[in-house]
């Protein structure tokens, strides 16, 4: 964000022939050491040299008027938002004649204190940028001088190993050449049918090596690695079942695939090795079974004709679905945020989704659809602060992309009352009607005084609504949570604001709104459907009275 520089005098520059050290001086002193005064000495050791750099370093610092240099941040340039001045027909003159038009003397000074803080800003960092880049000049002139420092004592070692490195490449050479004179080219006939039988003869050890697998998982089964086994196991069965897709093995790669299942299935006090081999028939037998199972237990899952609302889908509340043996979970808010690349039972969220998925439930979250919808959430926000008092409504932010059929939807609600409404009758209807609340959060104006404050226009959005209400000119915006920073503003701006913590905003919704009309729905087509509220959707905070701890 720009602001507006303070003028202020740019930091003096010491000329170069003042006592003060330059960049000049230290740069002549060091190409020509003769014009430097007394006799040359020789290099000093390590302390010395390390001393002279940090020197000439603080000469810099001290010349330009510069700190030690913070880290600097690169930001591409994709980042940076395009403005107008970044068009290829921008015309300066045009633009600076639009402005001075436009604007005020008093728009046209600030504009022109921030281009002046602006290049002040650009002129430190370009000396900066100087600054830096001859501390790295220096640090790479003294690591090159280290390198052929270290490079001269292996001069003559060089020298005796190039003729042995010219021997060695021209053997190389020549084994290299008798090697194609014998071995036929990749792309010659006899080469074709050299690949072709190497393919064919691995083929053939790859088929021998899975056809043996369940030999292998049976010995394993037998000293009880069971885990072992069916690691082993993947990679051939996989292998197997594309074989067999393919038609190739016939019933030969079927019994293995039957074999190998066989030799990881518990037999009682047996071990897998001494299992019996089942007959064709039996096989049928058995998958015929175990199809039949399915089914009946696809029918099962279908057969419950319970849906849960919950606003968040938590641990708990998926317990409280699997014990009520419900068949869809509604979820007013997302229960996966962000994309999932594995999911296992150590995170809370993953081992909820494992817990529903083995359980058969389904999950359906209509978050944005609700907030959005005409006669949603938001309105149903709009009527309890609204009460028995007349109010004309409107939409905050309208739904361009809603068909026709869905007019007035959109984000948030805008009401504006016929006749001043008490903003302490606003706050106990709030707090009754959205569960029974002791404590409601309120930032005020200064000097206003909520039992006496008349409110004549107000705007709603559950959840974390301030930004879909910021622009609103209201006296009273009523949301479930929103920043510090966002409260300051609407105090700012002569608002008083609500906020009743997120959930409690959206919660009585559901109960009241939601799951009747959902259940009217649903039992057009599912008479004995039932729509259920789970008991273990809270909020998760609470407001604590520390005089209880005592």
């Amino acid at each position: 964000m720009s602001t507006i520089a303070s003028p202020r005098d740019p930091p003096r520059r010491t000329p170069t022939n003042s006592n003060r050290p330059s960049f000049e001086t230290s740069r002549s002193a060091l190409a020509s050491p003769v014009l430097t005064q007394g006799p040359t000495q020789p290099p000093g050791p390590p302390q010395q040299q390390q001393r002279k750099t940090s020197s000439n370093r603080a000469a810099l610092r001290e010349y330009y008027n510069l700190r030690a240099s913070a880290p600097r941040i690169e930001i591409p340039d994709s980042e940076v938002p395009a403005t107008e001045i970044d068009a290829p027909d921008f015309n300066a003159d045009e633009y600076v004649a639009r402005i001075v038009e436009k604007s005020s003397l008093e728009e046209l000074l600030r504009l022109y204190t921030r281009v002046v803080g602006e290049v002040r800003a650009l002129d430190a960092e370009k000396k900066a940028l100087v600054y830096d880049n001859y501390s790295k000049l220096i640090t790479a002139t003294e690591t090159i001088r280290k390198m052929r420092a270290n490079m001269d004592p292996l001069n003559p070692m060089a020298s005796t190993l190039d003729p042995a490195i010219a021997q060695i490449y021209s053997q190389a050479s020549s084994i290299r050449d008798a090697l194609r004179e014998t071995v036929p080219s990749p792309d010659s006939e006899e080469g074709k049918k050299r690949d072709a039988a190497t393919r064919q003869q691995r083929t053939r050890e790859l088929a021998a090596q899975v056809l043996a697998t369940p030999e292998r998982l049976r010995a394993l089964a037998s000293e009880g690695k069971i885990a072992q086994a069916r690691k082993e196991w993947v990679m051939p069965r996989k292998l197997l079942e594309s074989w067999k897709e393919k038609g190739l093995g016939g019933t030969d790669v079927e019994e293995c695939i039957e074999e190998g299942d066989d030799a990881l299935r518990p037999v009682d006090n047996k071990s897998s090795a001494s299992s019996p081999r089942l007959s064709r028939d039996e096989r049928l037998s058995r998958d015929e079974r175990r199809s039949r199972d399915s089914r009946n237990s696809e029918n099962d899952v279908k057969k419950s004709k319970k849906v849960l609302v919950t606003n968040d889908l938590t641990y708990q509340v998926a317990v409280d679905a699997i014990e009520q043996d419900v068949s869809v979970i509604v979820s007013y808010h997302p229960f996966i945020f962000g994309g999932l690349k594995s999911i296992t039972n150590k995170d809370p969220q993953q081992a909820t989704l494992l817990r529903l998925a083995k359980a058969g439930i389904a999950v359906y979250c209509p978050h944005t659809a609700v907030d959005a919808a005409p006669e949603g959430l938001n309105t149903w926000l709009a009527d309890i602060v609204s009460g028995p008092h007349q109010s004309q409504r409107s939409v905050a932010i309208p739904c361009s992309t809603a068909p026709s059929s869905h007019s007035g939807a959109g984000y948030g609600a805008i009401g504006r009352f016929d006749n001043a409404v008490s903003l302490s009758e606003i706050i106990l209807r709030l707090a009754e009607k959205l569960g029974g609340l002791k404590h409601v959060m309120v930032a005020s104006p200064v000097g206003a005084d909520v039992k006496t404050t008349k409110i004549s226009s107000f705007g709603v959005c559950a959840g974390s609504g301030y930004d879909v209400l910021k622009k609103a000119e209201v006296d009273l915006l009523v949301t479930g949570e929103t920043s510090h920073h966002s409260a300051l503003r609407a105090i700012q701006q002569g608002q008083t604001l609500v906020q009743v913590f997120h959930s409690n905003s959206e919660r009585g919704y559901l109960q009241e709104v939601l799951k009747p009309k959902l259940e009217a729905a649903i039992k057009e087509n599912v008479p004995k459907a039932e729509v259920v509220v789970s008991k273990y959707d809270k909020d998760p905070f609470t407001i604590l009275d520390v005089n209880d701890l005592k």
